[in-house]
């Protein structure tokens, strides 16, 4: 049996983000520095978007808003 030739590995990192405490975060997205609200919104989105199940993602947004109201 013939074998193909190994693929040549190109893993893709588009950045990250550390949440830290009051609501703010700091990191790289893309090759850019992000800090304070936005990369905070980002890591709730992502936060909803891995979690499996449309209920458990309705619920954890749901909370997620629930806090960003108070």
């Amino acid at each position: 049996m013939d074998s193909l030739p190994p693929r040549e590995c190109r893993p893709f990192d588009p950045g990250y983000i550390i949440p830290m405490a009051n609501d703010r975060a700091c990191g790289i997205i893309f090759g850019l520095p992000v800090r304070g609200i936005l990369p905070v919104f980002i890591h709730y989105l992502l936060c909803v978007w891995r979690n499996r199940g449309l209920k458990n993602r309705i619920r954890l947004a749901l909370l997620l808003l629930k806090k960003a109201v108070r």
